[in-house]
């Protein structure tokens, strides 16, 4: 029977090859999320479990140790409160009819990014020892029947008498190896080590001998020997002494072998496949950083360390929220938060703008960015993905550019266009909210004498500095604007043209008290001011501009140095 998988997960490598990995084993497998639901299990399994094809759905729940009181229930509930990455006792489970069966169950967790959603998979081996567990504890009486148990469910059984220096196999433990059932097999210790791999013989080593004495822990190994056809299996050997002395040292050994094989394939090409998308993240410029159902992060790439300034060791089991600040690029600088979007409404989320991100040590960077929810075997979300881009460059270019479309160059002051602008609004405010304005324009007298007889740049210089003298005479709100050669135009917010011809005159009177020095030289200018009124009459600003253009005209033929209202 092919194994249970979620549809949605089905085109991933890395669950491709866990499936036809565990199909393929002859022990009970499966794979379980941590929400509810299996993702994948093998009709062995199924069969251990009791478990009919349409009942296949079971979770962690269901490998709970019947005998509470026990140390493979303490050891399960350390596990499943995540103190311990590995499981593996002999224990008796519940089967779907309710009665208790003896079971070897190893339990191992694994985190696979883009495959767990940012939870851990818990990879379960169910090894059926319920047979010959019972048989065991008949073994005086049923040496034969146990053998028979073993061999049908897989597993072979050894025995080693302390007394006899003799170690008994049986034909299950023969087969798994490849050898021949009638053949004898040297065990001494040098030749089995001669069988085992090279890296796995100081490991065998320190752990066999507290094996055969059944000290708590050892009462388990896993190696990799040789096959008689050359290629080296996994074995998983379990055992215990079952008879001792009277100083209580044991006498005999019994276990038994199972080859683990395909299992322990599963868990390196998932662990290969895991350790190729940590690579792909660290790797890629995009800045990473994925949160769980409640908003805590649990991974965290490189250039999002960069970005944010938080080391991801830091950062992870953080609100993201507190490590990922993001707000709008505006004046109120609102929140952002796509990643709460995602887990509440289930949809991709691309905010369209540059936002801003706040850095851990107060500084912003403008970026890209976009969320995905992770949904979890039962389709739920189960937590989400936000990817951002460093665009502070192109944003700064995009303002740089958007800045030179509405300022003047040399002076910093808003340009003819955008003072076009300011001013249409200036006339509709007038005419709707019945608001009164003032446009002042102005003209520089003796400049032309500046730059003829100091240069241009004197010429820059000089009206970088009238530029600075008339902004500082003005409200934050009036607009300045420098329209070409050494006018200039101010439109004054919400004055009368009384308190416009006021300013107009302080205005005269700073430029005309200027003393511009240029290389020893010393410059004396003025200027003239036309002054016209905004009032709900005004319709057409070129009409304005040519009342404020003769106003300026009249003060020149008036001698320069003043300011003349226009009628």
């Amino acid at each position: 029977m092919k194994s249970n998988i979620a549809s949605d997960e089905q085109q991933h490598p890395a669950v491709e090859l866990a499936t036809a990995l565990i199909d393929a084993s002859n022990a009970g497998a499966a794979i379980l999320s941590q929400t509810p639901g299996v993702s994948r299990c093998n009709a062995r399994l199924l069969d251990i479990l009791g478990l009919s094809q349409e009942q296949h759905a079971c979770t962690l729940e269901r490998f709970v140790p019947v005998d509470e009181t026990g140390k493979a229930f303490i050891q399960f509930e350390r596990f499943r409160a995540g103190k311990l990455k590995r499981f593996s006792e002999k224990c008796q489970v519940n089967r779907a009819d309710g009665e208790p069966h003896w079971v070897d169950l190893s339990l191992t967790r694994l985190e696979v990014p883009g495959v767990t959603d940012g939870l851990p998979l818990t990879l379960v081996s169910l090894i059926d020892i319920d047979r010959e567990t019972k048989a065991l504890a008949e073994i005086a009486d049923n040496q034969e029947r146990l053998e028979a148990a073993l061999e049908a469910a897989g597993h072979g059984m050894w025995e080693f008498d302390r007394r006899t220096d003799t170690l008994t196999l049986s034909p299950g433990w023969k087969k798994l190896r490849g050898v021949p059932v009638d053949e004898d097999v040297k065990m001494d210790r040098d030749s089995w080590l001669s069988r085992v791999h090279p890296d796995d013989i100081e490991r065998i080593n320190q752990t066999s001998d507290q094996q055969g004495q059944g000290h708590d822990g050892f009462d388990t190994l896993e190696y990799r020997e040789r096959h008689r056809d050359g290629h080296y299996i996994w074995i998983y050997s379990r055992g215990r002494p079952y008879d001792f002395d009277d100083t209580d040292k044991p006498l005999k050994v019994i276990g038994t072998d199972t080859d683990i094989t395909k299992l322990k394939t599963i868990e390196a090409e998932l662990a290969a496949q895991k350790e190729r998308l940590r690579v792909t993240l660290e790797s890629i410029a995009d800045g990473v950083i994925s949160c769980d159902a409640n908003g805590t992060i649990t991974f965290m790439n490189k250039s999002a360390e960069q970005m944010t300034d938080w080391p991801a060791g830091e950062a992870i089991g953080c609100k993201l929220s507190d490590v990922f600040k993001s707000v709008e690029d505006s004046a109120d600088e609102k929140p952002i938060d796509l990643a709460g979007i995602c887990l509440r409404d289930g949809s991709v989320q691309h905010y369209k703008n540059y936002s801003k991100l706040i850095c851990r040590d107060g500084r912003e960077r403008y970026i890209r960015q976009s969320a995905s929810p992770l949904h979890g075997m039962t389709g739920a979300n189960s937590g989400a993905v936000v990817v951002f881009q460093d665009a502070t460059r192109s944003r700064q270019q995009q303002l740089d550019l958007e800045y030179s479309a509405t300022h003047d160059q040399l002076t910093g002051l808003l340009n003819r266009n955008a003072l076009e602008t300011y001013l249409d609004d200036a006339i509709s405010t007038a005419r709707e909210e019945n608001q009164e304005h003032a446009l002042l324009l102005m003209d520089l007298d003796h400049f032309k004498a500046v730059n003829d007889g100091a240069g241009h740049a004197a010429g820059d210089a000089l009206l970088q500095t009238i530029s600075d003298i008339v902004t500082g005479l003005c409200k934050e709100d009036d607009c300045v604007a420098r329209i070409g050669g050494d006018e200039f135009v101010i439109v004054l917010a919400d004055r009368s043209i009384k308190e416009a011809r006021i300013v107009a005159n302080r205005i005269v009177d700073a430029i005309a008290a200027l003393e511009f020095e240029w290389h020893g030289q010393v410059f004396k200018v003025g200027t003239s001011v036309g002054v016209a009124s905004i009032t709900r009459d005004t319709n057409d600003p070129v009409e304005l501009f040519k009342l404020a253009d003769a106003a300026c005209y009249e003060a020149k033929r008036n001698g320069r140095g003043c300011a003349i209202v226009g009628c």
